[in-house]
């Protein structure tokens, strides 16, 4: 039965067209909540499963201590949830110690700078290793240079990039990170280029392993390599 869910949860009210929010597969916990947030209180009922749902995990775990619960996705773009929502869910996920290996939350009007610091905190005080995400997906959001340097600022002074590769030891594996449609300045993201903290790719080429103490980021890029960025329709609005 590989590939498939296992058990379905949906929090009342949040059943809908597309599904359960939440969902238990062989892969871990998948949070389905694109665009499904439209009240605090669908926001608090997934919440309050999600969290239900990890405990049952960590409780089945009984005494392995490097023992995590895995979130494979956890979906929350295209919401306008508050800074208090989105800060409420990091702080849930750092005391249960949960790995999220996909966060999604492209597409949210509300995502601004102060969510990016509280995730950059989160990123430098919560998270391990072991638990640290493998992708970021924060395009069409609000996001300004200010926030960009404060998240890329949690990574470079962390040791949580590049992530080793199990195939490779000589070789390791970059944070996957989306920031496209945002109001980020492009010398900003070329400095960090230029310092070997990103590495930029295409979808046509796919993200790129690195080396131990190499680039830390995999940053798509919607042009040629040899610019950074393509800032698009939203470079106007930075000048």
């Amino acid at each position: 039965m590989a590939g498939y869910a296992l058990a379905f949860w949906a929090p009342p009210g949040n059943q809908g067209p597309a599904g359960p929010v939440l969902q238990q597969t062989p892969a871990g916990i998948e949070v389905k909540g694109r665009g499904r947030f439209r009240t605090p209180e669908a926001f608090e009922a997934m919440l309050d499963g999600l969290q239900t749902m990890l405990t049952t995990l960590l409780e089945r775990s009984g005494s392995d201590a490097n023992a995590c619960p895995v979130i494979q996705e956890l979906d929350v773009s295209q919401n306008r949830l508050t800074l208090e929502q989105f800060e409420t869910l990091f702080v849930s996920m750092g005391v249960a110690g949960a790995k999220v290996i996909r966060y999604r939350m492209f597409g949210c009007p509300t995502l601004d700078d102060q969510v990016l610091q509280s995730l950059s905190n989160f990123l430098s005080g919560q998270v391990t290793a072991d638990t640290a995400p493998w992708e970021l997906h924060l395009s069409d959001c609000a996001i300004t240079t200010d926030g960009f340097l404060a998240l890329m600022d949690a990574i470079e002074t962390s040791d949580l990039y590049p992530r080793p590769c199990p195939q490779n030891p000589a070789k390791g594996i970059p944070l996957y990170l989306r920031l496209e449609n945002n109001y980020i300045a492009e010398d900003a993201i070329q400095q960090k280029v230029d310092a070997g903290l990103i590495q930029t790719f295409t979808k046509q080429m796919g993200p790129q392993m690195s080396f131990p103490g190499g680039p830390k980021v995999n940053l798509l890029a919607r042009g040629a390599l040899s610019s950074a960025w393509d800032m698009s329709s939203r470079a106007a609005k930075i000048v």
